[in-house]
């Protein structure tokens, strides 16, 4: 498969940044190989393809990096035609800034701000009960990683996901939120380069 990186920077910025990346070609093959195990894997007991790559697909969007979204919500088509969509709804309903949380060392950093639950009929319709409780997991990790506890995990476990499942979907929503700052540095960066080639 191609590099998953450069089809999310798009060709004229993967070009612009390619010496940049083949200096650290060991970073990004380790990145490849992450995205293969943590998305691309065959269905298991832990996780099916499909919800790891609506759980990725709906991280992805909460950090608007539309390339790496569009490389995302496409990839979701192709196991499901109408996730695309609510999965987007979902996203633009729930997106926030954060990062939020309680802090007990440093309360300069305790912020407080919203959660979510997905209370969409259409959205709970099409998700089932596993994938709406993995999807509120994401938010939670993304805009409120000082927040989690038990309680939430027993969300997650009353609905069907195992411990291997749950470290795995937490594995996932890591890597694809490292992956978007990989690439919005990435773009920044081609940007850079571009107009500096253009002047």
């Amino acid at each position: 498969m191609t590099d998953v990186v450069n089809e999310m920077l798009g060709d004229r910025r993967a070009t612009a940044v390619h010496r940049v990346r083949a200096a650290r070609s060991e970073s990004a093959e380790q990145m490849q190989k992450s995205f293969h195990v943590l998305v691309l894997a065959d269905d298991n007991a832990a996780a099916t393809r499909r919800e790891r790559v609506c759980v990725a697909t709906f991280t992805a969007l909460l950090h608007g990096e539309d390339c790496a979204a569009a490389f995302y919500t496409d990839l979701l088509r192709q196991h499901d035609d109408a996730l695309p969509a609510i999965v987007t709804i979902l996203a633009e309903r729930s997106l926030t800034r954060g990062p939020y949380g309680q802090s007990e060392v440093n309360a300069a950093e305790s912020v407080p701000g919203p959660t979510f639950t997905v209370d969409d009929i259409a959205a709970l319709y099409a998700l089932d009960d596993r994938l709406t409780a993995a999807i509120e997991f994401a938010h939670l990790l993304v805009f409120h990683p000082r927040d989690t506890r038990r309680a939430h995990l027993q969300q997650l476990i009353d609905v069907g996901w195992t411990n291997d499942g749950i470290v795995t979907l937490a594995q996932l929503i890591g890597f694809v939120t490292f992956q978007m700052r990989v690439i919005a540095g990435l773009s920044v960066l081609a940007d850079r380069i571009i107009e500096r080639s253009a002047a």
